[in-house]
């Protein structure tokens, strides 16, 4: 993560606090994390950085992948878990 600043380690630990939150209220697909994270703290959600790991050339923004592993951190604590069925993320 060092190629892409401290902003997005920033937004990774920021991330770990407010998904929980968010999901106190409803369950939520990753797409609504997307958006509501995005709300709270536009300044660190650049879409001009874009993912470069793996091989492959990616178009999405870093941010997105920083909020993806925010929400593995919390499943790895049992913070949250996954409802495969629905799609969804909630509270355990």
């Amino acid at each position: 993560m060092a190629k892409y600043g401290g902003k997005l380690k920033e937004l990774r630990a920021k991330s770990r606090e407010l998904i929980p939150e968010l999901l106190a209220t409803s369950s939520k697909g990753t797409n609504q994390i997307f958006t509501e994270i995005r709300k709270k703290v536009p300044d660190l959600c650049d879409d001009k950085i874009i993912c470069q790991c793996g091989r492959k050339l990616k178009k999405t923004p870093e941010w997105k992948h920083q909020i993806r592993w925010a929400i593995q951190d919390l499943k790895l604590k049992k913070v949250i878990t996954r409802d495969i069925e629905n799609k969804v993320y909630k509270i355990n």
